[in-house]
């Protein structure tokens, strides 16, 4: 199996844990012996068997339409932001690369569109009207350098040596966590708040109210060591929101040893145990709270996290991936023996 793998520059300014998940992946898959290839702009498509486009930035728009018009089988990651926009409507189905035409126009040419995870497989149902047989979702694992990583850098750093709970949600819910940290303060614990962006972590120190026990880090994610030791060091981390790219980092968290409190969506294909792991599908901050203080109050030791982790190894995404690489590739074998019955037929 000899595959290709476009993927935009633009990645490595903005999506830190997406281009480790390619590359990742892409390691896998050449230790499951499959030959595998960054496919340029120039490259060369007879030499393939099967083309995977991880969005359409960087020139990828026309080699995917090279491709498809050499009959070589594709595989489209789109990479949306899961709007979840009401059918017909491709405009708020918004990419990073790529207008709604340009979408519209790769996942009729591909052969398999992969998305990030279910809210974003449902977008694309939606919005494009792409035929469930040719929708999947793109496996995701995490590294082994996860199990051992440790809070140690995140303490060094920072200065802290509080025990505290690690939440990833949107600075406008700061006044629905108050009375989390009101609970932690009484354990004499803290809740810090990861931004996301620059601007969103000096929105943060000028704008939002400074409430004891309520803390803001600046963006991680492209200091994966430092993000990684924070995860290590939290004692639970909250994660409401259920975009799918919120599973990389429950899945990161957990390989870390630290008990995660997240939506359903975001918790999807992992096992069960409530002692590390909480799914709250509900807006009652309540829920979330009381979550949040069992699972500090229960204490569960690392490796029960880790456990639930331990599947997910980007040896195991690989060979997912590859189930999805050989299904496309048989239905492209089994296309030609179709048309010529139908042929014969016709005569």
């Amino acid at each position: 199996m000899r595959i290709g793998i476009a993927h935009s520059p633009v990645l490595y300014q903005h999506e830190a844990a997406l281009v480790q998940q390619i590359r990742a992946t892409t390691a896998a898959l050449q230790a499951a012996h499959a030959a595998v290839v960054l496919a340029g702009s120039n490259a060369k498509l007879a030499r393939l068997d099967l083309l995977h486009v991880y969005s359409l930035g960087g020139g990828n728009a026309p080699l995917l339409a090279a491709a498809a018009a050499r009959a070589l089988p594709v595989v489209f990651s789109p990479l949306m932001a899961p709007m979840q926009p009401q059918r017909g409507e491709t405009g708020r189905a918004a990419s990073a690369h790529g207008t709604p035409d340009d979408l519209r126009r790769a996942m009729a040419q591909a052969s398999l569109v992969l998305a990030l995870g279910p809210q974003e497989q449902q977008a694309i149902a939606r919005s494009f009207l792409v035929e469930r047989q040719r929708l999947g979702v793109l496996p995701s694992g995490v590294g082994a350098g996860m199990f051992h990583v440790s809070g140690d850098l995140f303490r060094l750093r920072t200065g802290m040596r509080t025990r505290f709970v690690l939440i990833d949600a949107p600075l406008a819910t700061v006044q629905a966590q108050l009375a989390l940290a009101s609970a932690l303060a009484q354990r004499g614990m803290r809740l810090l708040w990861l931004t996301s962006t620059p601007s969103e972590a000096a929105r943060a120190v000028c704008t939002v109210p400074i409430v004891p026990g309520i803390g803001y880090l600046s963006p991680l994610q492209h200091d994966p060591a430092m993000l990684a030791s924070a995860l290590a060091a939290a004692s639970v981390l909250l994660i409401p929101g259920c975009d799918d790219r919120c599973a990389r980092t429950v899945l990161a968290a957990l390989a870390s040893g630290t008990p995660v409190v997240t939506s359903p969506a975001a918790a999807a294909g992992l096992g069960a145990d409530p002692a590390v792991l909480r799914r709250v599908g509900t807006r009652d901050h309540a829920a979330w709270r009381s979550a949040v203080l069992d699972l500090l109050t229960l204490a569960a030791p690392r490796p029960a996290a880790q456990a639930l982790a331990r599947p997910c190894s980007w040896e195991h995404a690989a060979q997912a991936l590859i189930a999805h690489y050989a299904r496309v590739l048989a239905r492209a074998r089994a296309r030609p023996a179709v048309q010529a019955e139908g042929r014969l037929a016709a005569a």
